[in-house]
């Protein structure tokens, strides 16, 4: 019968450390995590997004211009009590894409087409030029 290698011994012992030693920390970080969720769950309008905003600052910003989108004029749909609920917003929050700075509450369509345009409001002003050349 043959003995296992003293390396072989160290080897096995070294995994079975590892092992033990990153289970507690695997299970520290679900808990964790866990804990964050729930807390995301019991605190929806304190929980802030990826500008660092929370869904009451944006909240108050779109009360702030009339619960509407300050470029098309499109009445944003849900209400404080709906957003507090849950429910998802219809409005996106414009932000300067170099500065990350937060400008205010637009509805996605225009949103995305301030994205589309890189932010450049000469690329607006040569699409409404282009435009108004077919009236």
């Amino acid at each position: 019968m043959s003995y296992p290698s003293a390396r072989k011994l160290r080897s096995i012992a070294n995994r079975a450390a590892y092992a033990s030693a990153a289970t507690p920390v695997a299970t520290r970080r679900a808990a964790y995590l866990a804990k964050q969720a729930a807390w995301r769950v019991a605190h929806p309008l304190l929980t802030p997004d990826r500008h660092g905003q929370t869904r009451e600052q944006a909240l108050q910003r779109a009360e702030g211009q009339g619960m509407m989108c300050p470029i098309c004029g499109r009445d944003f749909e849900v209400t404080r009590a709906q957003a507090q609920q849950g429910r998802p917003v219809d409005r996106h929050q414009d932000h300067d894409r170099h500065t990350g700075r937060v400008r205010g509450v637009a509805c996605p369509n225009c949103n995305i087409m301030i994205g589309h345009a890189k932010d450049q409001p000469e690329i607006l002003r040569r699409a409404a030029d282009y435009l108004e050349g077919f009236e």
